[in-house]
């Protein structure tokens, strides 16, 4: 149960707290009050949060739906479950972040390093994931259908397996054979993968 004084604490929307936190540079308070929200929904819904520092935040299950994210630190982040369509992540550190069951469908992934990041059985659907980092990257069940993978890096610790794949999936400029990647997605793509330069 909250007390007075985090009553009045947390009179405030998710978004002013996120916003304080991020002033202060310390999540104790998003924590605290994630931790005595019992409603469960958290809306960030279009929320302007680029170029800040979210190092370590939990936000999952939060909604993110169309939020500007672009050239934020999300490394280490706990996205797993959010919503994060048609969101900016252009830029974004994502570095070892849990995006595990994360709707990323027509998010904007541009230059993002996603490298040991976690997106098994991730909502990639006609996402963008142009010139992004995907060393160490867990993909495992994604839903890969219509997403653009261009000039991607990888390396042998990548894992591409079990994934949702459709006509309009493109993997160009990306040395699939350097990664764990299942058979049927190179036999599928064998005309559609290919090397460009840059």
């Amino acid at each position: 149960m909250l007390t007075e004084r985090n009553k009045s604490k947390f009179g405030e929307s998710p978004y002013e707290i996120l916003n304080r936190c991020l002033g202060k540079d310390d999540f104790t308070d998003w924590d605290e009050w994630r931790d005595n929200n019992k409603m469960g929904y958290i809306s960030l819904k279009g929320a302007r949060l680029g170029n800040v520092n979210l190092k370590g935040a939990d936000l999952s299950q939060v909604d993110l739906k169309a939020a500007d994210l672009k050239n934020s630190n999300l490394s280490g982040a706990d996205l797993s479950k959010a919503n994060l369509v048609g969101a900016d992540l252009s830029h974004a550190n994502l570095i070892g972040a849990d995006l595990w069951k994360t709707d990323l469908k027509f998010a904007n992934l541009w230059e993002a390093n996603l490298k040991s990041a976690q997106l098994v059985m991730a909502n990639l659907e006609n996402a963008e994931l142009i010139r992004i980092n995907l060393e160490s990257a867990d993909l495992w069940k994604a839903n890969l259908k219509g997403a653009k993978f261009i000039s991607v890096l990888v390396d042998r610790r990548t894992f591409i397996w079990g994934c949702e794949i459709d006509e309009k999936t493109v993997f160009s400029g990306v040395g699939l054979s350097e990664a764990r990647i299942e058979p049927r997605l190179i036999e599928h793509y064998k005309k559609n993968i290919r090397r460009v330069t840059c």
